[in-house]
């Protein structure tokens, strides 16, 4: 039996195709695609997957900013050796599902009530004009500058710092301040929380709730790239500055727009160019690059399936 069947044609034009046995539940929709059903005289045209071991219309997923048809032609040129003369009649639409990375994610992400996550931490909705961002940093020495800035800003601005490093970073600059570390408190434009230690389960929902996610190391930022939410990431500093390399080698990947670019630069020590804060049509650029960035991600196999796949070639 072939891992890819046609499960539903609720509509004639509507296709779904589903990777493996996966229940309803635990699938997620994986990519937009353009395939072609190409025929010489009654023979189909289909191509086989060494990875899937399945039978499908050659086609595969439109990268970003790409047209249909230049996917559709670069796709038949890569699986078949074909070249894309013409297209005939747009017989509708294929989407592609595959088990979610992690059986519960969508569904604890489904289930997840920002008002219940605030009303948890004791905190009351955001107001319309107002930031909700997450802080999990080692000790950046942009950080002074930049909540200094938070809170001169006329946007009042409600920062939520993780329990440790962060958190002991910010209240070194407060300490200095003013003499005493608040637990809670509000200054100028800025408002700060302080957090408890939270489990990677608790975390994901922070970093859903947050119009921006300032996250550090590996782990975290893997979680923040699942979420979907503006990021900012601090690499983890090396002696000989070889994560700058590697920050850029990141950057590049995700396609970041310049704006992101630089934030970032300044944020991992650099350059000294000032912070600002993010205007809202940035972070709707900064998300739509996440997104685009998750669905990349999302398109690859898992770590398993590609051994096998690899195993599969070698044979």
């Amino acid at each position: 039996p072939t891992l890819t069947e046609v499960r539903e044609w609720a509509h004639p034009f509507d296709i779904r195709l589903v990777h493996g046995q996966i229940r309803g539940e635990d699938r997620v929709l994986e990519r937009a695609t353009v395939r072609a059903v190409v025929m010489r005289g009654d023979r189909l045209l289909l191509v086989h997957s060494r990875v899937n071991g399945d039978l499908m219309f050659p086609g595969g997923g439109i990268e970003h900013g790409e047209a249909h048809d230049a996917a559709l032609a670069r796709e038949l040129r890569e699986e078949c050796g074909a070249e894309l003369v013409a297209v005939g009649l747009l017989l509708g639409q294929t989407r592609e599902f595959r088990a979610a990375r992690e059986a519960d994610y969508d569904a604890r992400r489904a289930r997840f009530s920002p008002a219940a996550f605030w009303r948890a931490l004791d905190l009351p909705p955001p107001a319309p004009d107002e930031l909700r961002v997450s802080l999990f940093c080692y000790e950046p020495p942009a950080l002074a500058p930049w909540l200094a800035h938070l809170a001169a800003d006329a946007t009042p601005t409600r920062l939520l710092v993780t329990h440790g490093r962060a958190a002991e970073a910010v209240n070194s600059i407060f300490k200095n301040e003013n003499g005493h570390i608040p637990a809670s408190m509000g200054h100028y434009s800025l408002s700060i929380s302080y957090l408890p230690a939270l489990t990677q389960v608790d975390y994901d929902p922070l970093l859903w709730a947050c119009d921006l996610n300032f996250v550090r190391g590996e782990d975290s930022l893997v979680r923040a790239l699942w979420a979907g939410r503006p990021l900012v990431w601090q690499i983890y500093p090396q002696h000989d500055n070889a994560h700058h390399g590697k920050l850029h080698a990141f950057l590049d990947w995700l396609q970041a727009p310049p704006s992101l670019r630089q934030f970032h630069a300044t944020w991992n020590a650099l350059d000294d160019a000032p912070l600002v804060l993010p205007a809202e049509s940035m972070l709707q650029e900064w998300a739509l690059c996440v997104q685009s960035a998750r669905a990349r991600l999302l398109a690859q196999d898992d770590l398993v399936t590609q051994i096998l796949g690899f195993i599969r070639e070698k044979r």
